[in-house]
This record gives structure tokens, sequence and C-alpha cells, in this order.
């Protein structure tokens, strides 16, 4: 190496050539900004970028110093000059934005945080240019899912930010900015950095340098720190914030200087009330829960409906968090803020930000402005209004569907000017709507009342039947409905029907299915009053085919239900108890039901009462037991897996011709049932499905003489089809038919009591597809039992199977086989010679595997060579 040196610089020397040195190849114009380090071949010597030859961006004594600002916001929106966070001692090396982690430390580590950029703002102090040099650097990116870098130009502080250069990275980079320009006097450039999503380890490193030349022509020098963009005409309720020119002071919105909406420690704290519910509807007070930390704790009423730390607001069980304003007299109030979600993970579906506004309690609520937001968004709130005393203005967060990790920052200022004329100061805490005498309805959408903790709504007994003097209950309210069995479910109570799904979970999670309702009752245990309050509600329906709410009244048990409500829905919705008082007597009875609309999959909805009762002490009369009940149908007690169980068979085919099914794995369901020969074809424990052509049924064979009632109904348990036909037979007699559809769904048993039987007759619940022959939604439940009234001695059996007969594939279909007289030698195809119609399957010497069709009266089976 050193003799090829030495022949350079000799050849240089005696011919006068410089050896050749490879100049910068510096990129277009246009491309200054984040070069990413593989691609640059300039000649910035990376290795000193450091404080000690000026390579920082950030100011250290002061804002402004050395032309850089330390900003936060949005370089093309609203964005601030940070606070100076240090001890004294660091001076500038510890800058503070709004959020806790949005900061610049050590005049070189960027943090943004709670959507806010960090951001390094450079202004020309006088016309000329300027070289950027330096780096974007990021060597870790363990627990960050990427930053965003950027580099935007202003050209003056009222005109628009043009962002010149973006990049979103999610991996260890070095960027390199080696760039010159032309600036006028107080053009601005600004170098930012901001978080992808999350801003958990967002930290960059930012090192930049600025060598400024002033122009032959300088202008007068740009000085001072107004360098936020100047204020734009606009509506002032949610402006989208990166539509916003406007100078609000966002760098310090904090508790320190007011920006919260979020009353202190009592509700009405600055004229700010922390409130859940429906700003047009029923809306009620948050509680303080959590007293040591003063009002960082205000809870609604579901779970996760509260307001944290004074700005983090949270919707869930269809309840929207809600910060309110109420005037304390007549004059103006101003509104400065901002409302920002930063953070929409996969499980988050979406927020709804509203504001509204209510004149006065007893007048309906304007929505002023609402937005659906499914994606990371920051809205500005500056507006100035006239307002009169008790007038009140709403800001609130909803859920979209789902209530999953929908919380979102409030950060709002209401400064209020009192007028000339102010009128009697509004105090106290009655900010809730009043009550509008004319709804008098026993569910409805538009109902005023207030609502409580949920903890006082749940009306569902926890222990046993009758707490509070409600009912946990299954079936229809107009009809038979019967009491639902406790079951202690991870400590809390669940109460369940007979169908799989059919049950209360949690004291407020009702859910229908096996086209049973879930009910709750309510039963009047002397004359009096009472009132209800609460909602019915279901928040999401993935899944959901709809639902159906039903309210109910009877007289008495054994008078008729009086439907009050009916109500189909198949999106989310929140019905209100009225809040009407009603005069009642002992033993009636109010029912509110969730109904299968159609199937009952993810039809879970919430029933949150509470009923205020009110004894009539100068005439009770008679404490009343009754409450409808009907006699405890068992019916899936009786099912099993093998044949003849309790003297029950599963069998296909017609009434005088029944072939045994096979308990199985559906290929449709993937249920293990009893399967028929026919597609779909099954029997559980709940229903019977028929076939296209044949019938599907149970079979009870008595097991001796004696008298059974047959009590309970017929059930069609999903919605859809063109009706099946359900029948009762005894032997091949017709105790019962009914044709099922959707407008006929049920058929209540009568006159079934006291019937004659001998050992061997067979009882059957007959299910076929009806004339159409198509099964589909033919779902049939048998809610019904058979009870033994008198058993005669010496008349049992003992071969229960050989008095139901059943038959073979082969005679069902009435084929009679032929032995074939088959070469094993040779191969065969199978012809059909006599028959009333095809025969579509595979016939072998060990039976028929497999035939659908119309019955084929003879087979002969043929030998034939086939072709080699």
């Amino acid at each position: 190496m050193k003799l090829l040196l030495l022949v350079s610089l000799a050849f240089s020397l005696f011919t006068g050539v410089r050896p050749s040195v490879k100049t910068p190849d510096y990129a277009p114009a246009s491309e200054g900004f984040l070069i990413a380090e593989g691609d640059y071949t300039g000649t910035l010597n990376i290795g000193e970028v450091n404080f000690g030859n000026g390579y920082t961006c950030v100011p250290y004594n002061y804002q402004g110093e050395n032309n850089w600002f330390a900003v936060m916001g949005k370089a093309n929106a609203v964005y601030q000059k940070m606070q100076f966070g240090g001890d004294g001692t660091n001076k500038g090396n510890y800058w503070q934005g709004n959020a806790q982690y949005n900061n610049i430390w050590w005049r070189e580590d960027f943090g943004p945080d709670g959507g806010f950029d960090a951001i390094a703002l450079y202004r020309a102090p006088f016309n000329g240019t300027v070289t950027f040099r330096g780096t974007f650097a990021k060597a870790d990116m363990s627990g960050s899912d990427g930053v965003v870098l950027s580099v935007t130009n202003k050209k003056a502080r009222d005109v628009a930010a043009t962002v010149v250069a973006t990049e979103t990275v999610t991996s260890a980079f070095t960027y390199v900015v080696d760039k010159s320009v032309e600036v006028v006097l107080g053009e601005m450039y600004m170098f930012a950095v901001g978080q992808n999503i999350s801003s958990a380890y967002d930290s960059t490193k930012v090192r930049i340098k600025a060598t400024f030349t002033q122009a032959a022509d300088p202008g007068e020098e740009a000085t001072g720190d107004e360098i936020e963009p100047t204020n734009f005409e606009t509506e002032g309720f949610l402006i989208n914030q990166d539509d916003y020119g406007g100078s609000l002071d966002i760098g310090t919105i904090n508790f320190a200087n007011g920006y919260v909406c979020t009353p202190n420690s009592v509700q009405g704290d600055n004229n700010w009330f922390a409130v859940y519910g429906k700003t047009d509807g029923a809306y009620g007070k948050m509680l303080n829960e959590d007293t040591t930390n003063q009002g960082n704790h205000w809870q609604g009423s579901a779970q996760y409906n509260s307001v944290w730390w004074r700005q983090e607001f949270a919707p869930d069980g269809g309840d929207d968090a809600i910060a309110l304003y109420r005037a304390p007299f007549n004059g103006t109030v101003r509104f400065t803020g901002r409302i920002a979600k930063m953070n929409f993970n996969d499980s988050c579906d979406g927020v709804v930000i509203s504001v509204a506004n209510k004149k006065d309690r007893a007048t309906p609520t304007t929505i002023i402005v609402e937005h659906t937001m499914t994606s990371n968004f920051g809205f500005i709130v500056d507006k100035e209004i006239d307002v009169v005393g008790g007038e009140m203005y709403m800001f609130a967060v909803g859920q979209n569907i789902n209530s999953a990790y929908d919380t979102t920052n409030f950060n709002i200022k209401a400064t209020f000017t009192q007028a000339d004329d102010p009128g009697e100061e509004v105090t106290g805490d009655e900010i809730e709507p009043v009550i509008l005498p004319e709804d008098v309805a026993f569910l409805s959408e538009e109902q005023f009342y207030i609502l409580g903790p949920e903890n006082e709504y749940l009306a569902t007994p926890k222990d046993e039947q009758g707490e509070n003097n409600f009912y946990a209950i299954y079936g229809d309210a107009t009809s038979d409905y019967y009491y639902m069995k406790g079951e202690e479910i991870a400590g809390q109570n669940q109460w369940v029907g007979v169908s799989q799904y059919n049950s209360i979970y949690w004291q407020q999670d009702y859910h229908p299915d096996g086209g049973d309702d879930a009910i709750l009752l309510w039963k009047a245990p002397y004359n009096g009053t009472v009132r209800f309050e609460g909602k019915v509600h279901k928040a999401d329906f993935s899944g959901s085919d709809g639902v159906k709410i039903l309210a109910h009244h009877r007289k008495s048990a054994k008078s008729t239900a009086t439907l009050l409500v009916e109500r189909e829905f198949t999106a989310p919705f929140t019905l209100f108890f009225s809040g009407a008082e009603y005069t009642v007597t002992a033993g009636e009875l109010f029912l509110i039901s969730v109904n299968q609309l159609g199937n009952s999959a993810f039809d879970s909805t919430k029933v949150l009462c509470k009923a205020i009762y009110t004894r009539n002490d100068a005439d009770p009369g008679e404490y009343a037991e009754e409450t409808g009940v009907a006699h405890d149908i068992d019916y899936l007690s009786y099912f099993a897996t093998e044949q003849g169980v309790n003297n029950w068979f599963y069998t296909y085919g017609t009434i005088d011709k029944k072939v045994l099914m096979t308990f199985g794995c559906s290929p449709n369901s993937f249920e293990y049932v009893w399967l028929g020969a026919e597609d779909w074809q099954c029997i559980d424990s709940g229903y019977i499905l028929p076939g296209n052509v044949y019938a599907s049924m149970r079979n009870y064979v008595a097991p001796q003489s004696g008298k059974v009632s047959i009590l309970g109904s017929i059930v069609k348990g999903m919605e859809g089809g063109d009706g099946a036909l359900a029948k009762i037979y005894l032997n091949n007699e017709e105790l019962a038919s009914v044709y099922l559809t959707d407008a006929n769904p049920e058929l209540k048993l009568e006159d079934l009591e006291e019937i004659e039987v001998n050992g061997g007759d067979i009882i059957t619940y007959y299910v076929d597809s009806g004339e159409a022959n198509n099964n589909a939604c033919d779902l049939i439940s048998f809610k019904s039992e058979i009870i033994w009234i008198e058993e005669r001695e010496g008349s049992e059996i003992t071969d229960p199977i050989a008095f139901l007969n059943p038959v073979t594939k082969a005679e069902l279909y009435g084929i009679t086989l032929v032995e074939p007289n088959l070469d094993e030698d040779e191969d065969y195809f199978l012809t059909s010679e006599k028959s009333d119609g095809p025969l579509i399957g595979l016939i072998t010497g060990l039976g028929i595997l497999f035939v659908a069709g119309v019955a084929v009266t003879t087979v002969i089976i043929k030998k034939r060579r086939l072709g080699v």
C-alpha cells in the first residue's frame, strides 16, 4: 500500500496531475432529506455528529437559541413549544411536551407520546441559504411498533405546511440529512419523530446541524418565539387536527392550567360533571371510586365505563363516557382543547365522538357534531358561544360496536365570562333530563330517567328464585314458561333452561335458545305500586341474526298475557324502562323476554332492571304465591346415546316402517347425534330434524300397561323453510297433529291426559318435511314428557324392541333382494330391471350401502363382463 501511495505521489509530482478523489454524489435537489444510510454517497462525517461540533438541533438555554426550537404536536397542523423540564443544572437537556413521554432528553433523544410528535424546528433568521446535515437513527426497536420520521416546511406562519419527506420505519435504521435550501426570513423547517401506533420505546436520536449563509439582501431579522401557526376561521367543534391551523396553546394541555373536563373531587367542580349514558337519552352522574386519587377514577354503570386520570374516557355496556359542562350564569364560554386516540389495535372496532347541547333540562338534546372513527385521530376544540344559566354542553366518547380498547383522551378547557345581566346562579348537581310526562311506554328508546350503579339493577335472583320478587324463567310468556335452575359458575350465579345455551349469566346476560325465551318475571307480592327502572341493551350483533324484545303483563297467574312491547333488532340498541308508576294488585305479573329472532347464535342481551315497589299497607290483600310457572317439563333427561335406554328408540322412515338410526358425528354440524340416511336428517336431545323424503321419529315403548299423560308443547325452533308436519302417535293412531310454520311455530298439547296404554304400545314423536319434501329449517322440539298416572303390576314387557319391530333399509325402500351369483374373478356393474323409479346407490351381497330416490320394487343384479 505504501508503495502504491509513493508511486501515485511521484506520478503527480512529475506530471502535475493530482490523483483521482471521489467527489460527493449528492442526490437531486428535491431529495436531500431522509436518505437511507446505505444509499448515501456524500461526504458527511457521521462519526462527528455530536454536541461538540454543533450537530444538535435542540436549544440549550432558551427557545430560539441558534434559531432552533424544541416543539411538540404536529408539524403540518397544531404545534407548540415544549416547556423547559430540567432541574436547572441540566439546562435544556430535558424539554417536556404535553404527554408523559413526549419529550427531548440530552438534546438528542426525541420521544413522541399521546399522538404528539417530538419536533426540532429551525427558523431562518434572514433571507439566505441553509444547509442541514446530520442523522435520524434508532438502533434498537425492541418493544416498539415503529416510528414515523418526517421533515416539513412552512414558508411562513400563515401558510399551510408542506411535508417534504416522511418514512414509517419498523426496524433499526439510520437516515442521513444532507440538504442545502434557499430560505426567506421566518421560513421554517421541522424535523419530527412520531409514533406509529403506540409510543412505547419510540425514543429516537436526532442529530442535525444547520449552517446558515445570509443573502446579499437579508431583510429584517426574524426574532422572538412566535413560531406557531396562525388561527384560521373554523366552526370550532371537532376540527380535524390535520386541517387546523390555529394558535391553540396545546403545549400546555395539562392539569396545571385547567385542560381537564372532569371534576376533581365532587360533581360540579368548575362546572364540569362526569356523566355516563347517552347525551340524547338517559344519562346519570358517575361515581367517584377512588377518593385517594380524588377524581382520578369516575365510574359509570358498566365494568369499563369510566374516566381515569381525569382524561381517559372509556365507554362500555352501550353507555358513553361524557364530560358535561353547565353554564353557571348567562354569559359566554370558550371551549379549547383536544380529543385524541392514537392506538387502534386489532381489537378496537372504532369509537364515536360527539358534541351535544341542551338549552335546559326539559328540552330535547341537539347533537352538534358526531364522528365515527376507526383509525388514529386528533380533534381540536376551539369555540366560543353565548350561553344562558343552566345550559349544557356534552363531550362524549361512545363505542362503535364493542367497547374493547376504546379509551380516548379528552383534554378540554372551559373559559367562562359572565354577562352584564348574569341572572341567578345555577348550582347543585341536578343536570339530568326531566322525565317527559307524555312518554309512558314500558320500554322506550327516548325515555329519560336516572341510572345508578350497575349492581343496583341486577334484578335476576342470585341465590334463589323470588329474591326481590324477581324470577329467572324460560319458555314463552304467553303460554308455558318454567323456572330456570341455578348453577354456580366461577363464583357468580348462572340460571339455565333446558336448551344448551338458554341461560342467564352474571345476573344480566340473557340468552334464548332452542325456541325458549330467556325471561325476567316480577310478581307483585301484595297490593301496592311499582315503578321499573333500567335498560335492555345489546351492543354487539357480530354473528347474531337478531333478537326480539318483548314485555307482557298478566293481571294474575291464570289470566291471559297482554303485550306491552314487541320490538325486533338486528343492530345495536338500548331500550329504557319508562319509570312510569303502576298500581298493582297481589299476584300481578310483568315479564320481560329476550327471544331468538332466527337462530340463537350470539343472542346474549343485557337486562338491567330495578323494581321500586311500595306496599299498600292500608289494603295489602293476601300474599300472592302464584307466578304462573307451568309444570316443569323435563324432555332432555330421557335422551341417550344408545337405543332402548329409558325405553326410547330413535328411528327414521314411516309410521309403520321404522329403521333404527345410528349414533355418530354429523357431517353437517360436527356434533354427535342420531343419524338418518338423508342429508341433515338427525335427532338430538332437544330437537328432531326430518329428511326430505322420510320422517324422523322418537319412539317410546310402554314398559307396562296403565295410564299416561303427555304434557307440554311442540315447537318449531328455527325460522325459515316451508314448514314441517309434526305428530304424536299411539301405535298408528294420531293423538296430535300440527303443520308448524313461522306463522304458527308452536302447538300446546291439550286433551292428552290419562291415555290407556298396554305394555308394548308405542308413543311416537313424528316429524316429516311436509308436502314440498324440503327439510330446510325443520328443527322441531317436542318439549313434552310422558308421565305415568297409573302402572298395572304384572304387565311388564321384557323385549321392547320386538314391539317396535324395526325394518331394514331395504324393507323400508320396498326392495326385494336377489342373491347374486358372482364370480370372484370378474368385475360387475349393476342395473335394475323392473322399477317404479331410479335406484341410486350401491347394492352388494351384504345389503344396501346407500339408496336415495323413489322406491324400487324389484332389482335383479345381472352378471356382465366389464370391458378391459
